[in-house]
């Protein structure tokens, strides 16, 4: 039945192509070192260890580097079940999502048919990953694990992706632009980003409101950071609006981290 169900999704996807497009585009496949980080994430931040994230590199990335799929324009509404991370070296190039429940992986905008089929044949290929799960009692106490335990620990893959906030950063708060101007809240955001980019703080876009539902439009993000800098953070000198959000300080305190199986 879910065979079924993958192959109507399918051919539905089908109705809608525009073309065939290189998944990775062009990767150098013999003077980079690449590696493809599929993470399930039904299980990513589980405490238990499982085997149900992959890892394809050298060969088995090698034969799905020039993978070819359907670019499809019909919309969606599904959860993911995995997100995939293209490594070059310890740096993320690409990452998108895969969503077998709707036959789709997603990198950005762009979408392509995919089916369940087609995820157990990266399976077949990768190796499986082994998840370790720590959790802390307090802020210091994670900090203090993490620098000394791991990392600096060649052997975890996902370093650069599963770190949570609280290892850079104290916590956040919200934060707003108002384009009172008409001048485009895209551009407004840059130029905030842009003033905010020496400073010791990370940017994470929360919600969007358009012109039919909010006038002028508005756009809200937090922004991680340490206590010291909220308490002097005023928010004209970056272009936002007045009011500053409430101080939250990061509260739990757990690390996932994926190293090759066995």
């Amino acid at each position: 039945m879910k065979k079924l169900v993958a192959l109507l999704i399918f051919i539905t996807s089908v109705n809608f192509i525009n073309g065939q497009e290189v998944v990775f585009g062009k990767v150098d496949l013999y003077s980079k070192h690449y590696k493809l980080l599929i993470i399930n994430l039904t299980e990513a931040f589980k405490s238990d260890t499982t085997y149900t994230s992959y890892l394809l590199d050298g060969e088995a990335f090698r034969k799905i580097s020039s993978l070819k799929l359907p670019m499809v324009t019909e919309e969606y509404h599904c959860a993911g079940s995995h997100n995939f991370y293209l490594m070059e070296d310890d740096s993320v190039i690409i990452e998108g999502n895969i969503i077998t429940e709707c036959g789709q992986i997603r990198i950005g905008k762009r979408k392509y048919a995919f089916t369940s089929e087609d995820l157990e044949y990266w399976f077949s290929l990768g190796k499986p990953l082994l998840k370790s799960h720590y959790v802390f009692k307090s802020l210091e106490e994670g900090r203090k694990f993490y620098n000394e335990h791991l990392k600096e620990d060649t052997s975890i893959l996902s370093n650069n992706i599963f770190m949570p906030t609280w290892l850079r950063y104290d916590g956040w708060f919200s934060a707003s632009i108002e384009d009172s101007k008409k001048e485009g809240l895209n551009r407004m955001l840059e130029k905030s980003r842009d003033k905010l980019k020496d400073e010791h703080v990370e940017v994470e876009y929360l919600a969007y409101y358009d012109i039919q539902i909010s006038d002028p439009p508005n756009l809200d993000f937090k922004i991680y950071c340490d206590h010291s800098f909220y308490e002097k953070f005023i928010p004209k000198k970056y272009g936002l609006m007045d009011e500053k959000g409430k101080w939250r300080p990061a509260r739990t305190f757990t690390i996932n981290v994926f190293r090759r199986g066995r």
